[in-house]
């Protein structure tokens, strides 16, 4: 299972829109009750499961974008079929 997205942009906002509906379930619970608990799936789908699910996919987006601008510089062309074995592939 993969974790990482395709764009690091994408991933941090997902980041901050899991990590905001956290905070937004911590902090209305004395107001709003169970009620502010409904901000938990928003996190968990933002999140891709816990905190520790989204940083994994944190260092896959990097390694992943690192590997894509690796080929690129070489001249090579990466064609992925699996996102979790991207290797880059000679161009012919």
């Amino acid at each position: 299972m993969s974790f990482g997205n395709t764009s690091l942009a994408i991933h941090l906002l997902r980041g901050l829109l899991g990590l905001s509906s956290l905070l937004l379930a911590n902090w209305t619970y004395p107001w709003l009750g169970l009620f502010s608990l409904l901000f938990l799936p928003v996190a968990l789908w933002a999140l891709k499961g816990c905190p520790m699910c989204w940083t994994i996919g944190l260092f896959e987006t990097l390694i992943r974008r690192t590997r894509q601008e690796t080929a690129e510089s070489e001249g090579q062309a990466t064609t992925c079929r699996c996102p979790d074995a991207c290797a880059p592939r000679q161009t012919q």
